[in-house]
């Protein structure tokens, strides 16, 4: 207000509506020579926008006992207001970043403990399939001669055969054993997508079997081979896999994978029957860190980092999920340089 729009007027033009029946009991106090010091008020602009105030009345000017007179100093604390909102936005803000970090220290914590164990365990595996191997051959050797120089009947070399069989594969399951456990120093070399998946899941055929969970692959024909670090695409195979069996556990199910290929791009699909994603956790789970699991378990390796080593690849990673339906996650990558068919 202008002074010749304020002067001689009540003080009641700066109140709210509302709060104008306290002003005679507040002048009454006054003209007793009671002062009030710095309290908190809403106050209302010409305009009539409200806003926050500290207030102090101080009477003076005695006459026969009374005051006649008050010194009013009205302080508009806007501006104080609203950064003291700021300041407690900023301080929660800072409260809860460190809460996060204090987790993901944690969770990085349990991540190294867990690959420190991974790594004793991928030695000792290592060395236990070397150690395997040689008597191994010894023993396929020895079939072998069998099958070619005895003579035997219908039904022994039925079974011999069926133990040659089995020895093969057990030579198949430690030397995909080693692979595994053979790091490939972030050389790019030509990968077979299908040779992946099936090593894979011939490590764990019997895992799936307890488990009461089938697989089904669906392959494209002649699927090219791309240009990639073997080990790592391997790393991001298990680990989709490996969470799609821990959907699936509970109850058993059916894990689907499929293979495509366009001009430039090939495609894995990793679906489950599974418990499938809260809704409000699909925008996190590429989140470094973040697991809906109760305790660290699998490989370690978090969907962050798959992300990643796709992304490294120049490859995509995306997926859908439906709560008590499943999950769909799909990979593409990039066929770089010569680009052989594969046989499978």
């Amino acid at each position: 207000y202008t002074s010749e729009e304020a002067v001689g007027k009540s003080i009641g033009l700066i109140y709210p509506t509302e709060n104008l029946n306290i002003i005679p009991g507040r002048v009454q106090n006054l003209s007793a020579g009671k002062a009030m010091h710095s309290f908190d008020m809403t106050l209302v602009r010409r305009s009539g926008e409200r806003f926050p105030a500290v207030v102090s009345l101080h009477p003076f000017s005695r006459e026969e006992g009374r005051c006649t007179k008050v010194v009013g100093v009205f302080q508009d604390i806007s501006e104080l207001m609203q950064a003291q909102t700021q300041l407690e936005a900023i301080n929660m803000n800072l409260e809860l970043r460190v809460e996060e970090r204090t987790r993901e220290l944690q969770e990085t914590q349990k991540q190294y403990l867990h690959a420190e164990k991974l790594s004793a365990l991928g030695k000792l595996s290592a060395s236990i399939a070397h150690e395997f191997n040689n008597p191994l051959q010894g023993i396929l050797s020895i079939l072998k001669g069998l099958q070619k120089r005895a003579i035997l009947e219908p039904e022994d070399r039925q079974l011999l055969k069926a133990a040659i069989g089995e020895s093969e594969r057990i030579r198949t399951l430690i030397r995909s054993l080693q692979e595994f456990n053979r790091p490939s120093a972030g050389k790019k070399s030509l990968v077979d997508i299908h040779d992946v998946l099936d090593s894979l899941l011939l490590l764990y055929k019997s895992d799936l079997k307890k488990k009461r969970i089938t697989v089904e692959c669906h392959y494209a024909r002649r699927l090219p081979r791309i240009v990639a670090v073997s080990d790592q695409i391997k790393q991001v195979f298990l680990n989709l896999l490996n969470n799609a069996v821990d959907a699936c556990q509970e109850s058993g199910g059916l894990i689907t994978l499929i293979t495509a290929f366009s001009e430039d791009k090939v495609s894995v699909v990793f679906k489950d029957t599974g418990c499938g994603i809260e809704p409000e956790n699909m925008e996190s789970i590429f989140r470094p860190f973040f697991t809906t699991k109760a305790a660290v378990k699998g490989t370690g390796l978090g969907l962050s980092v798959c992300h990643g080593i796709i992304a490294t690849h120049g490859g995509s990673m995306t997926v859908e999920s439906r709560l008590g339906e499943g999950s769909v996650f799909t990979i593409q990558l990039p066929i770089k340089g010569d680009a052989l068919p594969a046989m499978s």
